[in-house]
């Protein structure tokens, strides 16, 4: 039989979270969505380009190349959006979302 080890933490050295308002955890959380959704939209169209760059005169490995950089744009531009219609509903309920 192993032994059970437990840990009891301390919440002076861990706070808790502490969240005063969804303002304050929508500054946090957006900037990281936008900053993935960034990075993931420029791996995707350099993916892209690479494949029709290789297509290597395949009309059907051109065209999947294609479908690939509009759909990349196509995400990216709904995360944008959604970024928008965020900052719109902040500003209609006033709440102060910093971003």
């Amino acid at each position: 039989m192993r032994p059970l080890f437990a840990l009891e933490i301390d919440s002076s050295i861990y706070a808790p979270a502490n969240v005063p308002s969804i303002g304050s955890l929508m500054n946090v959380f957006i900037p990281l969505v936008m900053t993935t959704a960034s990075i993931i939209f420029l791996f995707m169209l350099l993916f892209g380009g690479f494949k029709i760059l290789t297509a290597g005169g395949s009309a059907e490995n051109f065209k999947k190349a294609q479908q690939l950089i509009t759909w990349a744009v196509v995400g990216f531009g709904l995360i944008v959006l959604s970024f928008l219609i965020v900052k719109v509903i902040g500003y209609i309920t006033n709440v102060p979302i910093l971003l």
